[in-house]
């Protein structure tokens, strides 16, 4: 009945997602040229062979593929991928990785889940198998494709409390909707055993996917050339930092400034386009910034990263990471890639979109909070073993978990054969 229901009200969609898609088109949250395939029309023919078909939601979940992608690419080579995303940003990393990657690869973003438009995706790309990465489930999307004799995994799966509690208020349409799936791979058991409630058949416990990751690429000769620009600094970055922590960033570097005049702090915001917005909040507090394009002389306090895709080149240069989405109710966001740059970490009390990555990797981390922020960051600078120590012990515990991409290949293998 529900599934019904869904797939009718999905026939008056259009009429409302239209003018929205629309008006993130004019924001630049929606591609202008290819803004047709998010109503499922193909920009790109569907080439001959057997096809996979991989999507994820949007940055974070797209770089945990990366090396499942490159293994495909090695293991399977006459597979065509079809890589597909929600977000412009992603389709920014995936253009940027694409050459690295391999040359049967394209990228499309994913249609809505309008009835119509998914139905019009599937049934020019036949896909042969379909992944959907994490929490990814779009009905319209995984009953389309089930129909149309698409093998579908949920692979890297993640499900928080809430959402466990709502599917299940729905167990008749969570447990078709679920049964879609020929194998579900969840990152802890605890969501196993969930996704087994919810009606999923054949559900493993197979850890998590972004501990496969490849670290994240930088420039070396830009590197070089920052390490040079920043020599005698001491140097601390806030990654991924939303509305509501920024404040709590700067106050910490000013209490930092106050004891050493050498400490400067990198931010990072989530989203780039804030830079202006982050920019006038360091100003009204008394900070100077120098923004990327910007030489960082010595009177800067803060070296704001307005751009996309060089966070990996900052966790580089910096011993010490805060991982940001974690002072406010976000839910954190992925640690895994500091500590593949050997940076020493630090979150705070919301992380609960990667429980399971961080109690994992909390034997390395400190747990902080507004207050205690700069008193963890100078102890770090202050104590550059311990630092290294928990670098070190954060990059091992990374190195042990990242088997998940050969179970997964096995996997795939047999179902695409």
């Amino acid at each position: 009945m529900l599934k019904q229901l869904y797939s009718s009200l999905s026939y008056l969609a259009p009429v409302v997602l239209r003018p929205i898609l629309n008006y993130r088109q004019s924001k630049g949250k929606e591609s202008r040229e290819r803004i047709s395939e998010r109503w499922g029309i193909p920009t790109q023919p569907r080439p001959q062979g057997k096809l996979v078909w991989l999507h994820a939601a949007s940055v974070g979940e797209l770089i945990s593929l990366l090396p499942l992608i490159k293994r495909i690419s090695s293991d399977m080579p006459e597979i065509y991928t079809l890589v597909t995303t929600g977000t412009v940003t992603a389709s920014k990393v995936m253009q940027r990785h694409m050459p690295r990657l391999q040359d049967n690869l394209v990228h499309q973003f994913a249609p809505l889940d309008v009835k119509s438009w998914v139905e019009r995706f599937i049934k020019h790309w036949k896909p042969d198998l379909g992944l959907f990465v994490e929490s990814e489930l779009w009905p319209n999307l995984i009953f389309s494709a089930r129909r149309h004799r698409t093998r579908l995994m949920l692979i890297n799966a993640r499900m928080s409390n809430r959402s466990y509690q709502r599917w299940k208020r729905l167990s008749g349409f969570s447990s078709k909707l679920m049964s879609c799936f020929d194998i579900c791979f969840a990152q802890s058991n605890q969501v196993a055993d969930q996704l087994r409630d919810l009606g999923a058949k054949d559900v493993r416990s197979a850890g998590n996917l972004k501990f496969a990751a490849s670290p994240l690429p930088f420039s070396r000769e830009e590197y070089d050339r920052l390490k040079s620009m920043l020599k005698g600094r001491k140097i601390w970055v806030a990654a991924s930092t939303h509305p509501g922590e920024e404040e709590h960033v700067f106050q910490a570097h000013k209490k930092l400034h106050a004891i050493d005049q050498k400490v400067l702090t990198i931010l990072i915001p989530r989203h780039p386009h804030r830079g202006d917005e982050v920019t006038a909040l360091a100003e009204s507090v008394g900070l100077n910034v120098a923004r990327r394009k910007d030489e960082v002389t010595k009177n800067k306090d803060v070296f704001l990263i307005d751009t996309i895709g060089e966070t990996g080149l900052f966790y580089a240069l910096s011993p010490i990471a805060f991982i940001g989405g974690s002072f406010v109710e976000v839910g954190g966001h992925n640690p895994i890639e500091a500590a593949l740059h050997n940076c020493a970490l630090l979150w705070g009390s919301h992380v609960h979109n990667f429980n399971e990555v961080c109690n994992i990797l909390s034997p390395a981390a400190i747990n902080v909070t507004p207050k205690s922020l700069d008193r963890e960051v100078r102890l770090l600078q202050t104590n550059n073993q311990r630092s290294k120590q928990l670098a070190k012990l954060s990059f091992d515990i990374v190195q042990r978990q990242s088997n998940v991409v050969d179970q997964l290949i096995t996997e795939m293998k047999k179902l695409i054969n």
